[in-house]
């Protein structure tokens, strides 16, 4: 084998060891806009909407961990906002955000929050079923908001058994190298191996 190619493999042998070494590890970024429509008077004039985005875990799972955006409001008649929720819900150790990211079709019942700012609290999935927010609630319930309009003093108590519904937004995947990267790091070693084999075969210079 030649020392050029002797060079070459020595380069393509450490880029593998370095692939190998420190694999890549993609995070996928996803955003869901999701609706929960609240029963009132046996009708469904309270709406929350929203939508939330996180990283994707290894078990494929969104968690309050690394949700990085979330934002809803809850309206009465579409036109009178009751509440605000924001990332701010979820400081409060108690509070709980999971979905499941990877089913196919998505699963509207994997939605869990439990959000809680001072005395108002937002439940969906099965923090309502367990009464997070108020214990009357049947265990058939899939959302239920609590809490008071602002400055008025007007408390609100509104519960569903209607799951949410969940629509999948957008999709990014970061972490993840070109194959062009890899392309020119072996080229680099192999220009490197090369002149390197010229210098030390190059004859060397004699005084006239």
């Amino acid at each position: 084998m030649s020392k050029v190619k002797r060079v070459v493999l020595a380069g393509a042998l450490s880029i593998a060891a370095t692939l190998v070494g420190n694999p890549s590890r993609a995070a996928t970024i996803q955003t869901f806009s999701f609706t929960q429509n609240y029963d009132f008077m046996n009708d469904s004039d309270i709406v929350l909407s929203g939508t939330f985005t996180g990283v994707v875990d290894e078990l494929g799972y969104i968690t309050k961990t690394n949700l990085t955006a979330f934002h809803a409001d809850l309206y009465y008649f579409t036109r009178f906002r009751l509440a605000i929720y924001n990332l701010s819900w979820f400081q409060d150790p108690r509070s709980i955000f999971s979905f499941y990211a990877l089913s196919s079709p998505l699963d509207n019942g994997s939605l869990d929050i439990f959000g809680i700012l001072g005395a108002e609290s937002i439940c969906v999935g099965a923090a309502a079923a367990f009464s997070l927010c108020s214990d009357y609630v049947l265990p058939t319930a899939h959302g239920v908001a609590a809490g008071a309009t602002g400055g008025s003093g007007a408390h609100y108590f509104v519960a569903s058994e209607q799951a949410p519904v969940i629509t999948l937004e957008s999709t990014v995947v970061t972490g993840v190298p070109e194959p062009s990267t890899w392309a020119m790091m072996l080229l680099g070693f192999c220009g490197l191996g090369f002149l390197a084999y010229r210098r030390k075969n190059r004859p060397p210079l004699t005084a006239a």
